[in-house]
């Protein structure tokens, strides 16, 4: 219950307005803590982060490394695209879709990417 308290700051700070790198800074912190053996409490936190800002790419990028740590990667899948086509250009973005290809490969499957990344003209 004491890491609730580490997750759900990320989400209080995003509600009342807290500036970004403030957010950033303990977002950090809620992925160290993921990494940390404690990914149950992160996805309850970053499934509530979601449902207050959908678009808030890092929590999809964490939610999925969080649904990997516990091995549900069809879980992860959802949240690697949607990380994918919101972050398309980043420094994360080619882990994402790697991440994605992984997925779908170990089940034999394939996706073609259509957005930013693809536009040659």
């Amino acid at each position: 219950m004491a890491y609730f308290v580490y997750f759900a700051l990320p989400v209080i700070l995003l509600v009342i307005g807290f500036p970004i790198f403030l957010i950033l800074l303990v977002t950090s912190i809620v992925a160290v803590l993921t990494v940390a053996d404690v990914p149950t409490e992160a996805i309850q936190t970053y499934s509530t982060a979601l449902q207050l800002a959908p678009t808030y790419a890092d929590a999809h990028y964490n939610l999925a490394l969080a649904y990997e740590k516990i091995k549900e990667p069809r879980k992860a899948l959802k949240h690697w695209c949607a990380y994918a086509k919101l972050d398309t250009t980043g420094p994360w973005a080619m882990h994402a879709r790697s991440q994605v290809q992984r997925i779908l490969q170990a089940d034999g499957l394939k996706l073609v990417w259509r957005g930013k990344q693809d536009k040659q003209d």
